[in-house]
């Protein structure tokens, strides 16, 4: 019986002390030696995303690219520019160009116009 208990606590111990999550690893390309690209883009707002912070605008450019836009005033040179856009809006802005699994994505540092 002591036996029967002790394979139990044994494997109880183990489990318990076992990881249960999984993670997904995100992939980033950007430039070499992580250089900061800056872009430029000027597009029509297709949805948007809130988040913490800000929003991410789905942008469909002038020549027809998505982009992912993320627009908080934490990111913003001046915070004073931030503004709300709506779906249908136009918007132009320049930030840090980065890649993140196939998707453009641009952090907004400045709106222009």
């Amino acid at each position: 019986m002591k036996y029967i208990i002790s394979i139990l606590t044994l494997i109880l111990i183990v489990s318990c002390g076992q990881k249960k999550t999984e993670t997904t690893p995100i992939v980033i390309e950007n430039t070499p030696k992580n250089e900061v690209t800056l872009k430029m883009v000027s597009g029509e707002v297709k949805d948007i995303t809130f988040g913490k912070d800000g929003y991410t605008a789905k942008v469909l450019s002038v020549t027809d690219d998505i982009y992912y836009v993320t627009i908080s005033r934490a990111n913003l040179k001046n915070p004073e520019q931030y503004k709300s856009l709506q779906i249908g809006e136009k918007l132009k802005v320049s930030g840090d160009f980065w890649v993140m699994d196939g998707a453009q994505q641009i952090t907004a540092r400045e709106f222009l116009e």
